[in-house]
């Protein structure tokens, strides 16, 4: 099925004549265009390359450890440098939050603001 996939195009090419071959090329510059426009630059979890920005990088790795799987922690960035807020469940996930995000390259600063929630 597979090499049938990939034949497929093949056989395209050599059937079609240069202006064909230009049309085809068109096209798929205009779907890329239509994808391009319809996809979202952020999901439901930031943006699309979050290691882009260094608030990025503290907050993919926060929300990927296995401590705040159930735990909201919010990371920003402002002139004091990354800030934490939110609550978790223990001295230890603030602690281990604040480690996380101090770690990270290009933060020279953490403003731990987290809470500890009550049982």
């Amino acid at each position: 099925m597979r090499n049938t996939l990939l034949l497929f195009p093949v056989l395209l090419v050599i059937g079609c004549e240069r202006t064909d071959g230009e049309k085809l090329v068109r096209i798929g510059q205009i779907s890329t265009e239509k994808i391009r426009e319809a996809a979202p630059s952020r999901t439901p979890f930031g943006d699309i390359a979050p290691e882009a920005s260094t608030v990025g990088r503290v907050r993919s790795r926060i929300k990927g450890d296995v401590y705040f799987q159930k735990s909201q922690v919010q990371v920003t960035e402002d002139e004091e440098g990354i800030r934490l807020r939110g609550s978790v469940p223990s001295r230890e996930h603030l602690e281990r939050a604040g480690q996380l995000a101090q770690q990270t390259v290009g933060v020279n600063k953490v403003v731990n603001e987290l809470t500890i929630r009550e049982p």
